[in-house]
C-alpha cells in the first residue's frame, strides 16, 4: 500500500514539474514577442518624429524665405540696397537664426530616431533574455522531474526492500544465520 501511495506521489510530483517547466518556457516566449512587438513600435516612433523633424524643418524654411522677402521689400521700400551695408546684416542675422532652428530641429528628429531605436534594441535584448530564461527554467523543471521520480523511485524501493515478506521467513526459508543449507527446515511438520 506504501509503495502505491509512493508511486502516485511521485507520478503527480513530475507531472506538476513538467507542467511548470512548459508553462515557464511559454511565459518566456510570450515575453519575447511583446518586448519584439514593443520595439517595432518604438523603431516606427522614432521614423514619425525624424519625419516630423523633417516637415518642421521643410515649414521653417518656408517661413525663412516668407520672412527674408518681407525684409527685402521693407528695404527696398525704404531705398535702401538688399546686397550692401545694414540690410545685408539684418537679413543675413535672420537667415543664421533660422538655420539654427532648421539645423536644431533636424537634429532633435534624428536624436529621437536614435534614442527609439536604441530603446528597441534594448527590448529585443530582453525579449530575448526572458525566452532564454524560460528555456532554462524548463531543462531545470526536467532535470527536477528526472530528480522526483529517482527519488519516488528509491523511497519505493526502500519501502518495498524494508518490508516483511509474505510466507517467507528466516525460519523457514532453508538458510540458517551463517548462510548454510538448514537441512531441519525441509523437515515435514506434524500437525497435532
Amino acid at each position: 500500500m506504501i509503495i502505491a501511495a509512493i508511486a502516485i506521489s511521485t507520478a503527480i510530483s513530475a507531472a506538476a514539474q513538467a507542467q511548470a517547466a512548459q508553462a515557464t518556457e511559454a511565459q518566456g516566449k510570450a515575453q519575447q514577442q511583446m518586448h519584439e512587438y514593443n520595439a517595432r513600435m518604438q523603431e516606427a516612433e522614432g521614423r514619425n518624429r525624424e519625419r516630423a523633424a523633417q516637415i518642421e524643418e521643410a515649414r521653417i524654411a518656408d517661413q525663412q524665405k516668407g520672412v527674408l522677402g518681407k525684409q527685402k521689400t521693407q528695404f527696398a521700400k525704404q531705398g535702401f540696397s538688399i546686397e550692401e551695408g545694414a540690410s545685408i546684416d539684418v537679413m543675413a542675422d535672420t537667415y543664421g537664426e533660422f538655420a539654427i532652428d532648421r539645423s536644431l530641429t533636424l537634429r532633435k528628429g534624428l536624436i529621437d530616431e536614435m534614442t527609439l531605436k536604441s530603446e528597441a534594441n534594448i527590448s529585443r535584448y530582453k525579449g530575448r533574455v526572458a525566452n532564454q530564461y524560460g528555456q532554462n527554467m524548463k531543462r531545470a523543471g526536467y532535470l527536477g522531474m528526472a530528480g522526483t521520480i529517482v527519488g519516488g523511485a528509491a523511497s519505493a524501493y526502500s519501502a518495498y526492500s524494508s518490508a516483511p515478506a509474505k510466507g517467507v521467513n528466516a525460519s523457514n526459508s532453508g538458510i540458517n544465520n551463517s548462510g548454510s543449507f538448514n537441512q531441519s527446515a525441509f523437515q515435514p511438520r506434524r500437525f497435532a
